[in-house]
């Protein structure tokens, strides 16, 4: 089935943070010093939304069918950085 991306819609909050805690989750098998996903995932999603604003971003989702299934923050870099790269 074809993955899709589009811009992310506050409807999709419950699946984006789903995504969040689902990843935590492997990352704590990794590494288990890490905080379970439902305890950090709301004020990550938090300060991804804020870094988005702040660098004139927006945030993508991957939808498979009418499920969400990942996502990406897609930040835009100020004019003045970006000649300096």
């Amino acid at each position: 089935m074809e993955v899709v991306t589009r811009p992310y819609r506050q409807d999709d909050l419950a699946a984006v943070r789903r995504c969040v805690v689902e990843l935590q989750e492997f990352e704590r098998t990794l590494d288990p010093r890490l905080r379970p996903g439902e305890s950090m995932a709301d004020g990550h999603w938090s300060t991804i939304v804020t870094r988005c604003g702040e660098a004139n971003g927006r945030v993508l989702v991957a939808e498979q069918g009418s499920a969400v299934v990942g996502f990406v923050p897609a930040n835009r870099w100020p004019t003045a950085i970006g000649r300096l790269l």
